[in-house]
């Protein structure tokens, strides 16, 4: 596998530092309430559509589609479950892989994930074995790495 830099991907890095300003809201919100029931992707995502979110990306979970972006954010939260997990996948790898949808014109997808199910991962990520397509997880408070 190609080992990437994030500034050859066009306006990932852009999108990673907005992720790194959701990391500082999940922090605001944890510390003013720290015993508030989990927050599911949705949550997360409409946060960051208050907060300004990002022209030039697509979103899950969001609003009404629009048109294809180079960049993808998946969005899932600690409450999600396992079926919600794997939804977020299967919507991802439609969103890129099926010709009347994003295929050919998104090549970044980044999971913003408060939590990740490695071994669901191996057994789905065929699905994203698509020619000149990133996949990246990024997870609260850490840095973003390259899926295998």
């Amino acid at each position: 596998m190609k080992d990437y830099t994030f500034s050859e991907r066009g306006d990932l890095l852009e999108v990673l530092d907005r992720l790194e300003r959701v990391d500082g809201w999940l922090g605001e919100e944890i510390q003013q309430n720290p015993r508030g029931r989990g927050r599911s992707g949705k949550t997360i995502s409409d946060w960051f559509e208050r907060r300004g979110g990002l022209d030039g990306v697509n979103v899950i979970p969001g609003g009404s589609p629009g048109g294809c972006c180079n960049t993808l954010i998946v969005f899932i939260g600690e409450s999600d479950d396992g079926n919600v997990f794997l939804n977020r996948i299967l919507d991802a790898t439609n969103h890129v892989g099926v010709p009347e949808r994003c295929r050919g014109q998104t090549r970044n997808v980044v999971f913003y994930a408060s939590w990740w199910n490695s071994l669901a991962w191996a057994r789905e990520k065929h699905k994203a074995a698509l020619p000149g397509v990133l996949w990246i997880l990024k997870m609260p408070f850490a840095k973003p790495q390259v899926l295998p």
